[in-house]
């Protein structure tokens, strides 16, 4: 939607799968291969009420960095990420309305 892909993680996806948060790693890069997309996002629920949060940028007109800085991360331009504390639904929330703002910006 929007030029937007995102995927949730709960820890029970990991259980049921036998998979472990390490072999996450490289799962945001395949969701951004999708035609049309200009960000990916994963949204990981941890323990504690903490929801990671990992963003790709396939448009280098979006700079990801910056969006993740609202919420308190960084990175690159390119690939950022950060770590907010809420709900997962809440997060989701309020992480795809502030990537939305920063879309409409062209």
């Amino acid at each position: 939607e929007d030029g937007i892909i995102w995927s949730q993680i709960r820890p029970d996806d990991l259980n049921r799968a036998g998979a472990t948060e390490d072999e996450l790693e490289g799962f945001i890069d395949m969701l951004k291969t999708v035609q049309n997309v200009k960000v990916a996002v994963v949204f990981q629920e941890q323990a504690g009420g903490i929801i990671k949060v990992g963003f790709r940028s396939k448009d280098k007109n979006i700079d990801v960095d910056k969006i993740a800085s609202v919420f308190g991360g960084g990175g690159h331009k390119m690939a950022s990420g950060c770590k907010i504390k809420g709900s997962l639904d809440a997060v989701k929330i309020k992480v795809l309305a502030e990537i939305k703002k920063n879309l409409n910006k062209d």
